[in-house]
């Protein structure tokens, strides 16, 4: 395609970025012609032509760095799937439903170096690096309260149980209870 873009030719890089995100990832822009002089002024018309590319879809995901949880627990919750189109979006999803799960301390999602093509489209592997969060958590302490008086809690909770993504929980609390009484003044 050849594009005509006015002043500085701005639209480019949105259009390349554009057809990226929607499954053409070898897109890119060559400038043809950039600037006209006239006597008094330049006038910048840029001439674009932009090649698309072949479309690409995902191919294999890989997932590493998982210990205790199950691959199966990690793809569901990807927005990628074999054979789809390659969208930008999908990965940027994929992230963001994976630290929702609040199993990860970090996920690295990139594409394999290695390039393939099946019929013309490129097929490109997603390699998803993860590192686990540690999965006990203890809270306890004491606490006063009005109502309670002295109180303690105790808070023991487990998340990825069996590596499912599953949390199990023991919440404890003892209090001393105080009678209270109150005066008011209806008047």
């Amino acid at each position: 395609k050849v594009l005509i873009f006015g002043q500085s030719g701005a639209g480019k890089t949105s259009y390349v970025k554009h057809s990226q995100d929607n499954g053409l990832i070898e897109s890119y822009g060559k400038n043809i012609n950039e600037a006209v002089r006239n006597r008094d002024k330049i006038l910048s018309t840029v001439i674009v032509e932009i090649n698309e590319g072949p479309p690409a879809k995902f191919g294999e995901i890989y997932i590493r760095g998982n210990i205790k949880t199950k691959d199966h627990v990690i793809r569901r919750s990807l927005k990628i799937k074999k054979g789809e189109l390659f969208l930008n979006k999908s990965i940027s999803d994929s992230r963001k439903a994976l630290l929702k799960l609040g199993l990860f301390k970090s996920i690295r999602i990139k594409e394999s170096k290695q390039i393939i093509y099946i019929n013309n489209t490129r097929v490109v592997d997603i390699i998803i690096g993860i590192e686990e969060s540690p999965a006990g958590i203890l809270t306890f302490g004491p606490g006063f309260s009005l109502q309670k008086g002295m109180n303690y809690h105790l808070d023991i909770s487990y998340k990825n149980l069996s590596g499912e993504g599953r949390t199990v929980s023991f919440i404890s609390s003892i209090s001393q209870n105080k009678n209270q009484h109150a005066i008011s003044n209806p008047g």
